[in-house]
């Protein structure tokens, strides 16, 4: 794994939310000249989270030293949860996950469901307010992204290689400053950790799970 230096990609990211927020403004005011106030009252509310999520980034420089050797420590139940909230139907599901922090321990214990808006058997994105949501949220109450979870089709640790979509999206949240890891589940209970730039360990409590291969698990289903 390679280290990287934030600043660089905070300011991309800072320069992005802020333009996505001058094209809502300008949305919202397009709205109130033709009289559409219920469209532009919704302009107004998504402005206002990317607004947030603007102030939050200013105060990213606390993040941008990414934590390494980080130790996930999870138990099979939780991961059982996890793959059962991934995979109520064939297509893709996606949501984040929070726990307790204790220096370099990461605890994961809550999933953060994240409303999409396109999805499929092999693909999944949230909505851009639905993400917003959830990560102010969890600033407001100091909790952190600690897992990016979703599901893949088919069966067996192949079925969790994660595809360039996910390690591109992984990548932009890690060089943001997050020390967050990707997991991918499958329908079978092989569950996968991965990552771009920060290193991580994983310990899982539960005699049952397998480790079947680097960061890959088969967790008992029953």
């Amino acid at each position: 794994m390679k280290n990287v230096s934030c600043s660089n990609s905070i300011e991309v990211f800072r320069d992005e939310v802020r333009e996505k927020e001058k094209t809502i403004n300008q949305a919202m005011l397009d709205a109130f000249r033709n009289c559409r106030r219920e469209k532009a009252k919704e302009y107004f509310e998504l402005a206002l989270k990317y607004n947030e999520l603007y102030e939050i980034s200013k105060h990213a420089e606390e993040l941008t030293t990414l934590k390494l050797n980080v130790t996930f420590l999870l138990d099979y139940w939780f991961l059982q949860d996890l793959i059962k909230h991934l995979t109520p139907r064939y297509d893709e599901e996606v949501v984040y996950v929070t726990g307790n922090d204790f220096d370099k321990f990461r605890m994961p214990y809550r999933i953060c469901p994240i409303a999409l808006e396109k999805q499929s058997v092999v693909y999944a994105r949230g909505t851009a307010r639905s993400c917003a949501d959830v990560l102010i949220e969890l600033h407001e109450k100091n909790y952190r992204i600690q897992l990016v979870a979703h599901s893949h089709p088919g069966s067996g640790p192949d079925a969790t290689a994660p595809s360039g979509i996910d390690i591109n999206y992984l990548a932009k949240i890690q060089s943001a400053g997050s020390d967050a890891v990707g997991v991918i589940v499958t329908r079978d209970g092989h569950v996968r950790f991965f990552t771009v730039y920060a290193e991580f360990t994983v310990s899982i409590k539960g005699r049952e799970v397998k480790n079947v291969g680097e960061n890959i698990f088969k967790v008992p289903l029953t």
